[in-house]
């Protein structure tokens, strides 16, 4: 399809650094890939035009606390300064960059990367920024999880705005939040904010019948919290109530979840799952959090 569309540059955000078979097909059709990411590079990399990887073993920048929002606003920091150099902006007008730190807040606090350094600058200023309610899109979520922007701080965009943007994805489909973030008008915001509002209810709805199933068969058959890989049987030292496989297992490719028998091809890879399991679409995130930390309450937020 991209193809179709003549598109000959695709720039990735907070993906690509393992996609070598897709960039592969995108440098066939004659397009130019850009990717920039945060996650761990392997030992192939994908044969991209340029990779911006701060964990890249070669980088310079100390920048690996970035998240792949901040990778992508660095990137576009330094496109605007060596357009200055090359006087591009004797021409067209500088763009200015301070309005889009509330994205880059939302999409660092929301990765829960270290608030440090460069991350904690720039999150601060973008909740500054959000303060000011210069986007309809976030007035309007903020108004659809009732935040108060006089107090607002980290822990309403982590508990409050965040959990509200990923349940578009989770529960329907994540092209919601970009409508959302690009609205021109309050009105179309508040229209789109009110419906994640909508899905974050339901998805709190689905993930406490799952936690309370969970909790039960724990209660009736303890066995559940075993240790080790299920595949190879080598001890983690971690509970697990489902069958999750070692990283470095050579048998890792599938699992198989104690609570509803769902084989899965990769287990961060959902789409292998039977999609009429309440498994693949609900039960993974939950089910590794509860088991990570029983008491948190982020299924609540």
């Amino acid at each position: 399809m991209t193809a179709d569309q003549k598109v000959d540059l695709v720039i990735t955000v907070d993906c690509g650094i393992s996609s070598t078979a897709a960039v592969a097909a995108a440098v066939e059709e004659d397009m130019d890939v850009i990717i920039t990411d945060h996650h761990e590079p392997g030992q192939i990399l994908p044969k991209a035009l340029a990779i911006v990887d701060p964990k890249q073993p070669d980088c310079p920048s100390g920048l690996s606390f970035l998240a792949g929002v901040g990778v992508a606003f660095f990137l576009v920091m330094g496109l605007r300064s060596y357009f200055r150099d090359k006087h591009v902006w004797d021409r067209y007008p500088e763009p200015k960059l301070v309005p889009f730190l509330d994205l880059f807040a939302l999409g660092t606090i929301g990765d829960m990367v270290p608030l440090v350094n460069e991350n904690r600058v720039l999150c601060l200023a973008g909740i500054r920024q959000m303060q000011k309610s210069t986007r309809p899109g976030v007035q309007a979520l903020a108004k659809a999880a009732r935040i108060d922007f006089t107090r607002l701080d980290s822990d309403d965009i982590s508990f409050k705005l965040v959990p509200r943007i990923n349940a578009a994805g989770r529960m329907s489909h994540a092209r919601i939040c970009v409508s959302l973030l690009t609205s021109q008008t309050l009105a179309d915001a508040e229209k789109i904010a009110f419906l994640l509002d909508d899905l974050n209810a339901q998805r709190q709805t689905i993930e406490h019948e799952i936690i309370a199933e969970i909790e039960r068969r724990i209660q009736d058959n303890p066995s559940l919290l075993k240790t080790g890989c299920s595949c190879c049987g080598t001890n983690t030292g971690t509970p697990v109530c489902w069958a999750l496989p070692r990283p470095n297992c050579p048998e890792n490719m599938s699992a198989r979840c104690c609570c509803c028998h769902a084989t899965i091809r990769r287990p961060w890879d959902l789409a292998g799952a039977s999609t009429t399991s309440i498994f693949t679409r609900h039960c993974l995130p939950t089910l590794i959090c509860w088991i990570n930390s029983a008491a948190m309450p982020w299924h609540q937020a």
